[in-house]
């Protein structure tokens, strides 16, 4: 016996995948200047051992993932500085950043930061420029060209698509052999969640929500602790299976349909953004204007829309001045599964508790 379940967010089930015209490669136009890896963060690590950076100053930003970033720090020895990030996710970076490298963030993929960062390279013309593209996929078009003013692009697959894990680096100006997907035991272990996960919502009633849940725990962690950086096979095939053009698509109007129909009644209750020309989104962010987030995120839970906080804390051995909207942030998924009538449910249930 079945019943069919609607969950919004969380990883991905598992979905049919096509035989797109363009593969990955081919779509974003790349060139033999990337570098695929099994994660974003050991792309990042890549960068900073090819960088030489151990030991030197690093300035990033007072919101970031810092589960991610922290340990690479801690791993090279790094001396660190802040810069600000404001309440619309703008950038308050000094003219003449007195550091070996910097790392900026594309946070949820909806800004443009081309104007600053053609500012702190002019301004800074050797200092390392990392740009953190893992919230902002589609930034890799016509081979990264948004953001030819970094030294490095560092890039995620499994947070927009389908996949077990995966991550590219880019430098414009390097050439790279390629490197072989491998095998992986965290392959195996997603491949059974995302299927659990799928026949959870199909209302198989001999699965339990938290056996996909666990599996995908399990699969995270693998991947983490994984020591085999190139890209998995799983997810090298699971990114040149996917129609990229409507995943892209489908974000920008599942956005722009919140955005246009949670602005008027947004103004006293949270502050939205409104979403850049051509920019891809990973989620809809919004800052409450009131701090009841653990409130909201439980109510929401229970009317089965699951929304990530960017970023949960860890704890900190230095001192740090965090942005004011870091306990008052949602992220709501507008991904490629939500067709216009879940947008409209999710717009219901968004009313109704924030």
């Amino acid at each position: 016996m079945k019943f069919d379940k609607k969950l919004y967010g969380g990883d991905f089930e598992y979905y049919a995948l096509s035989k797109p015209k363009l593969k990955f490669e081919d779509f974003f136009k790349l060139k033999n200047n990337h570098m695929f890896f099994s994660s974003g963060s050991n792309a990042l690590s890549f960068v900073f051992r090819n960088e030489k950076l151990k030991d030197k100053k690093i300035l990033i930003p007072n919101y970031c993932c810092w589960s991610t970033i922290l340990p690479i720090i801690k791993e090279n020895n790094c001396n660190i500085d802040f810069y600000k990030v404001n309440d619309d996710f703008s950038l308050e970076i000094p003219k003449k950043a007195y550091a070996d490298a910097i790392i900026i963030i594309n946070f949820f993929g909806i800004n443009d930061y081309n104007k600053i960062g053609l500012e702190i390279r002019k301004k800074n013309p050797d200092i390392c420029i990392i740009l953190d593209n893992v919230q902002a996929l589609f930034e890799l078009q016509n081979n990264g060209a948004n953001g030819k003013w970094a030294n490095w692009q560092i890039y995620s697959f499994r947070k927009f698509l389908a996949s077990p894990g995966g991550g590219l680096a880019l430098n414009i100006k390097k050439s790279f052999k390629l490197r072989k997907a491998v095998s992986t035991n965290y392959d195996n272990i997603w491949k059974k969640a995302s299927n659990l996960k799928k026949s959870f919502l199909e209302g198989e009633i001999k699965i339990k929500e938290e056996s996909y849940l666990k599996a995908f725990r399990n699969s995270s962690n693998l991947l983490r602790n994984n020591i085999k950086t190139n890209i998995s096979k799983l997810s090298f095939e699971q990114i040149n299976r996917q129609e990229l053009n409507i995943i892209s698509y489908r974000r920008k109007k599942n956005y722009k349909f919140l955005y246009k129909n949670l602005k008027k009644f947004s103004e006293k209750r949270f502050n939205l953004f409104e979403l850049k020309n051509k920019k891809t989104p990973l989620f809809f962010p919004i800052i409450l204007k009131n701090s009841y987030r653990e409130k909201c995120l439980n109510e929401l839970k229970l009317k089965n829309l699951f929304c990530a906080v960017h970023w949960p804390l860890i704890n900190f051995k230095f001192k740090i001045k965090l942005p004011k909207f870091n306990d008052n942030i949602i992220s709501i998924p507008i991904d490629q599964r939500y067709g216009e009538q879940d947008m409209l449910k999710i717009l219901k249930i968004l009313k109704e508790t924030l």
